[in-house]
């Protein structure tokens, strides 16, 4: 909603949300706070916001390098796989984005 109307609000929510303490019992929470993060650094040019996107998504990145894209006897796409297929572009392209040297 921010990229598409600059609204001054709109951003001031998305820090609020960056600046809060998230409960830990949100299993998959990290993977969305990566990309939530590596926004709000973009457009706040905080480095802070995205050292912490690095953090929750190595957090929330599988322990396993190759996790299933289909599980057993399932012809269903696991999951966490899909999560990991949607999640992690902002975060690319904050990276992708952010000045150099800074």
């Amino acid at each position: 909603m921010h990229h598409l109307t600059g609204e001054k609000r709109v951003l001031a929510l998305l820090k609020a949300g960056c600046d809060a303490e998230f409960p830990e019992n949100f299993f998959d929470a990290p993977l969305y706070l990566a990309d939530l993060h590596a926004y709000v650094a973009l457009k706040t040019a905080n480095r802070d916001y995205l050292d912490d996107a690095v953090d929750h998504w190595i957090a929330a990145f599988p322990e396993s390098k190759c996790p299933p894209v289909y599980l057993p006897y399932n012809s269903q796409w696991s999951r966490r796989k899909a999560m990991m297929l949607r999640t992690g572009h902002l975060l690319q392209y904050a990276f992708w984005k952010w000045p150099k040297g800074k």
